[in-house]
């Protein structure tokens, strides 16, 4: 526990010490480590519980930082709303702890929901320098190669056994034959994983990575390595998606650039058509050597699929549960203390749970806030590549929340509500190429 706490502090002292801007290095770079390090503490140490409050530290020095020398005036519309919800929320934080007392699973919801919203507002009144902004999407896409090198060496490098070891992913062994969580395969064949939660948390952070760099990459001038190294990061980030077969992470990506061709001025349809090309030649190429891509796909479409054909009966379950319990649990009430066992009820469905635990009206409250949200960014996407990607993902994500709990994972909401404040806090001009030094 030593070491654990060690580590904690040395975190926290060089985030007070420094400048602001390291917490949100620090978040891109180590976000989608968090897991990992947690295990690794937990493998060696019996620790990793104090660890994982570090990404939440970073937020709070960096609002702390942001508020006591505000660089933009505080949008008083998106303010007051985020009051409301944040009482109401605490409301339901005290009903969860007072029924359940369950402290771990009432914090834990409290984490997920707060602290991405108090990024964003933070960065909502923060100026970030451009040669800041081209550090941080440096930095996000070292982070996505080496997350995605562990995909690789997890799949097809040998190192699942080692992987799921450290990180207590075997689900039991019986005569010599190791077990895997569920999510780790599908209809018989290992999904993609690396180091992270699982392959839906690999997934959707890298759907987001995908749909980021689809879009910053023309704004982004690099030199002719440089310029290469990224396409063939991005041709790596197709692939590890399909790989991930995360079917919430595919279809984030194709609802999510559906949309921003919408917004967007020129040639959508050549876009369109170059986008399908590349997904559709990574395709083929792939399936003679990995055919149960081909067979996934086809057992996903026709419902053979055991977990999209129980996904429709699950949500309608669970439909009927929130609408028989309109008022909600109280915070926590969907965390499962173990796998496939929450303390009340717990639904494949991100919204319906959030319904589980405050109610349908918590529910009406914070889409009214993305709501809110959206209709704001809508006007700054002529003038802001971030705002571009970020109404795509913040639209898509509302969507997606009806019939996947994917989009509640902490990876994907701390990497939404960063984009989201970026789009407030900085103008990237779409006449304009950056340099990444």
């Amino acid at each position: 526990m030593l070491y654990e706490e060690l580590f904690f502090f040395v975190i926290v002292v060089f985030l007070i010490s420094s400048d602001k801007i390291n917490s949100l290095y620090l978040i891109v770079v180590l976000l989608p480590f968090n897991s990992f390090i947690k295990d690794v503490l937990e493998y060696l140490y019996g620790g990793g519980a104090l660890f994982t409050y570090w990404k939440e530290a970073a937020i709070a020095i960096f609002a702390v930082k942001v508020f006591l020398n505000m660089q933009k005036k505080i949008d008083k519309q998106m303010t007051s709303y985020f009051i409301v919800l944040f009482f109401y929320i605490m409301i339901f934080f005290f009903i969860g702890y007072i029924r359940f007392q369950n402290l771990n699973a009432s914090i834990a919801k409290l984490r997920d929901i707060l602290f991405p919203i108090l990024l964003f507002l933070s960065l909502c009144i923060s100026k970030i320098k451009e040669s800041q902004v081209r550090r941080i999407l440096f930095l996000y896409t070292l982070s996505f190669l080496l997350i995605g090198l562990t995909g690789f060496m997890d799949l097809f490098g040998g190192y699942r056994l080692a992987f799921a070891l450290i990180t207590q992913k075997i689900k039991y062994i019986s005569n010599g034959i190791l077990y895997y969580p569920d999510a780790m395969e599908i209809m018989g064949y290992n999904r993609m994983n690396g180091i992270m939660d699982g392959p839906n948390q690999l997934g959707l952070y890298t759907s987001v990575f995908v749909l980021a760099m689809l879009v910053l990459r023309k704004k982004i001038k690099w030199n002719n390595i440089k310029d290469k190294l990224i396409d063939i990061i991005i041709i790596m980030s197709i692939v590890i998606l399909i790989l991930t077969f995360s079917r919430t992470a595919i279809v984030t990506v194709i609802i999510a650039w559906y949309i921003y061709l919408r917004n967007e001025k020129g040639r959508k349809l050549f876009e369109i058509v170059k986008v399908i090309f590349i997904i559709l030649a990574i395709y083929f190429i792939l399936t003679p050597f990995l055919p149960q891509i081909h067979k996934i796909f086809l057992g996903t479409i026709s419902g053979h699929e055991n977990s999209s054909a129980n996904r429709g009966n699950d949500i309608f379950d669970g439909l009927k549960y929130v609408l028989n319990h309109p008022l909600g649990n109280g915070l926590g009430a969907s965390y499962l203390i173990a796998a496939g066992q929450p303390l009340v009820y717990f639904v494949e469905s991100a919204f319906l749970n959030i319904c589980i635990e405050l109610g349908i009206m918590g529910l009406i409250l914070l889409i009214g806030f993305y709501i809110l949200i959206l209709i704001k960014l809508k006007n700054k996407i002529s003038s802001n590549s971030f705002a571009k990607v970020s109404y795509a993902l913040l639209f898509t994500t509302i969507i997606t929340s009806f019939f996947s709990t994917n989009p509640a994972e902490p990876t994907y909401t701390f990497y939404l509500w960063m984009f989201l404040g970026l789009s407030f806090s900085i103008i990237i001009s779409d006449h304009k190429r950056y340099n990444f030094s």
